[in-house]
């Protein structure tokens, strides 16, 4: 079954009075438990896409389906309830708080879910031996390598067991062992039951993924263009 799903996704922005097209009648889908690469070039639209998937941003056009409910249809209070708990994000930036440590972190959606204290050190603990953390749990995430801040922006990912997590350029800004290291985590994160989306430039990132997708010029194939 398709969990997250997209037709006919038309997105433009309007730019100095020219109208730009980032894309162009796109669709495709995830099914749970599936590890999903889309590659591309910068600028051939696959941030927008996974924006749009993951119910950051709206389309021009074209409908986007979660768990088989139209998004369009959702109250904004329904969409933000989803983005928290339904959604882990990677980012190839982090987006951690410095001054927070690992802990902290990855506790931060569960805090905003309601979970109880208790409940939530154990998850945390749980969540930080998933990803090989537990001895840097307590350190300030401005002290962690690059590799380090990927392990435990995953972490905060899964804190809340969603059911597909998108990640935009994950390995952008790692080495290439570091690299292998974080898509043997997203290969795990799926045998959990949990989606992975993954847009990348590595083709050699993508080739870990059940399933490639292009992007080129806004417009999605199954073959590269």
């Amino acid at each position: 079954m398709a969990i997250l799903e997209c037709r006919n996704i038309k997105k433009v922005f309007d730019a100095d009075e020219a109208a730009i097209t980032a894309l162009n009648d796109v669709s495709m889908s995830v099914d749970a438990g599936e590890f999903v690469a889309i590659v591309g070039r910068s600028g051939s639209g696959k941030s927008t896409l996974l924006n749009i998937l993951g119910m950051l941003d709206k389309p021009t056009e074209g409908e986007v389906f979660f768990e088989e409910k139209n998004v369009r249809e959702m109250s904004e209070k329904e969409r933000s309830t989803q983005r928290n708990t339904s959604f882990g994000y990677v980012f190839q930036s982090f987006f951690l708080e410095p001054e927070y440590t690992v802990s902290e972190n990855v506790e931060m959606p569960l805090v905003i879910a309601g979970m109880k204290a208790s409940e939530r050190t154990d998850r945390v603990r749980e969540l930080i031996e998933i990803v090989g953390l537990t001895e840097r749990k307590g350190q300030k995430t401005k002290k962690l390598s690059g590799g380090e801040k990927q392990r435990t922006c995953i972490a905060r990912a899964l804190a809340c067991n969603p059911s597909i997590v998108l990640a935009d350029e994950p390995c952008g800004n790692l080495d290439t062992a570091n690299s292998a290291e974080i898509m043997k985590l997203f290969r795990e994160i799926t045998k959990r039951g949990s989606a992975v989306l993954m847009v990348t430039h590595s083709e050699e990132d993508a080739a870990k993924a059940d399933r490639i997708l292009y992007m080129k010029d806004g417009s999605i194939s199954n073959e590269k263009q």
